[in-house]
């Protein structure tokens, strides 16, 4: 057998007949040279479309939601239409073998919703992975017409995920390997897998979610699973960039760059990958590459052990719309005050972002999603200090190997802040040596981040 590959492709990819007839031409391109397994997002818009309508449910507002699984389902047989146009009664043939049962699951999950006017995690999960349910599907009704032998395979099925929540899970290596080795393997030699993303399954067989974006994660763990030769990402830019294009013109495509770098970037909030994508492929050496479906010639961005040959600056990450919160103690800090913080906060589910401390205060960043009045008067219950309150403010990281010692980098950074009379809210440098991040006012962080790009890696002198 040729070597496997993982090929995943995204939202974008998977949002239209003439997009998800691209990437059947890329998977067929890679068949002469290697064994491809497929792992699919819902089409574009979906995942957010089916969390409105749950929403919807729980407000029990009929009328929409019936309006809205009407639409899902037009979205969906559109495409699947778009596929056979001269033969739409054979369409509705298919529809009504293999889809129509999921529009029904999706509906009468959410009428009882609606009855009950509540749903928890579980519900919701169960719900959010019905995406990738009919995406898998229409992809592989399209290698079927072009009679090429594909599956759909749940992912329920083969990513084995721990119990800790249902929306943001880890997966679990050797209960996945078992499940791949038994169901994956054997189809290999002459069937195309194409598994859902974003889904696996508990010990208890309860469909739990890997967090937005998790069909990256999801292609990294089937991956590792199979000890494939390469795991692809195929998006809808041309690999990871030097910062968003949008912010920057002048955004270059990176075209190797280190697994930590990357996991860096990730994290910072970079839309690139989701978070926990390298850990999987990096455990068992596998590279992980990223691609663009709307232009396949381009050669990706290869993640990789890359070796660096001085400090540089890699990328810069721009996040707005996060809330600063000074917190000042009235005791010693070291008295259990930073732990304590960390408490109220986990049990508000809220999660820390950028943290700095003295001996006196502690100030950290959240996401202004997570804030409220509420949260405000929870601390203070709680915690005997003084709260000051930073609202509209963006995360400017700046990501490379070695830069926070570096003081040809430091310095620039100070310069453009003072030559451009940016102000510092707050700034954290990572122990990690690869993160340098700068809180600034919302309405600056645009051309703090093509400075800083500009600069840092446009013109790079150090």
């Amino acid at each position: 057998m040729k070597d496997v590959v993982v090929l995943k492709f995204g939202g974008t990819s998977m949002g239209s007949a003439k997009s998800i007839s691209a990437c059947v031409e890329i998977v067929k391109e890679k068949q002469k040279s290697s064994t491809p397994v497929v792992v699919v997002s819902a089409v574009s818009g979906i995942t957010s479309y089916l969390i409105k309508m749950t929403d919807s449910a729980i407000n029990s507002k009929q009328e929409e939601l019936n309006q809205m699984i009407e639409t899902l389902e037009e979205k969906h047989f559109f495409i699947l239409c778009e596929f056979l146009p001269e033969d739409l009664e054979l369409a509705k043939k298919i529809w009504q073998e293999e889809f129509s049962h999921l529009i029904q699951d999706i509906a009468s999950s959410l009428r009882r919703i609606s009855v009950i006017g509540a749903a928890n995690d579980k519900t919701k999960a169960y719900i959010l992975s019905y995406g990738e349910r009919l995406s898998s599907l229409l992809m592989k009704n399209l290698f079927s017409l072009y009679k090429i032998k594909a599956k759909a395979i749940n992912s329920d099925e083969l990513i084995v995920t721990n119990s800790s929540s249902y929306l943001d899970c880890h997966h679990l290596q050797k209960q996945t390997e078992l499940l791949c080795n038994d169901i994956l393997a054997p189809l290999l030699n002459d069937t195309i897998p194409i598994i859902t993303g974003f889904f696996g399954a508990n010990e208890y067989s309860e469909i739990t979610l890997l967090g937005r974006g998790g069909s990256d994660y999801s292609a990294s763990i089937i991956a590792s699973a199979i000890n494939a030769k390469r795991c692809e990402i195929w998006t809808d830019v041309d690999g990871i960039m030097s910062t968003d294009p949008r912010v920057a013109k002048n955004a270059q495509s990176i075209l190797n760059i280190d697994n930590q770098i990357a996991a860096e970037m990730a994290f910072a909030g970079a839309k690139i990958l989701h978070p926990r994508t390298i850990q999987p492929s990096q455990d068992k050496g596998i590279p992980v590459v990223v691609l663009n479906t709307f232009n396949p010639s381009f050669q990706g961005t290869l993640i990789s052990n890359f070796t660096y040959n001085s400090d540089c600056v890699i990328g810069i990450v721009n996040i707005k719309n996060n809330i600063i919160i000074d917190i000042k103690s009235y005791e010693a800090v070291s008295n259990g005050f930073i732990a304590n913080i960390a408490n109220v906060l986990d049990d508000l589910a809220i999660s820390i972002d950028v943290i700095t401390t003295s001996e006196t205060s502690v100030s950290l960043s959240i996401k202004s999603s997570c804030y409220s009045k509420e949260v405000l008067e929870t601390i203070k219950s709680k915690i005997n200090c003084e709260i000051n309150v930073c609202e509209s403010v963006s995360k400017v990281s700046v990501i490379g190997y070695n830069i926070a010692r570096n003081i040809s980098i430091l310095g620039k950074i100070f310069e453009i802040m003072s030559k451009y009379s940016i102000e510092n809210r707050m700034i954290s440098i990572s122990a990690a040596n690869k993160n340098i991040s700068i809180m600034v006012d919302d309405n600056l962080s645009d051309e703090f981040t093509r400075l800083l790009h500009d600069y840092l890696i446009i013109n790079t002198k150090f």
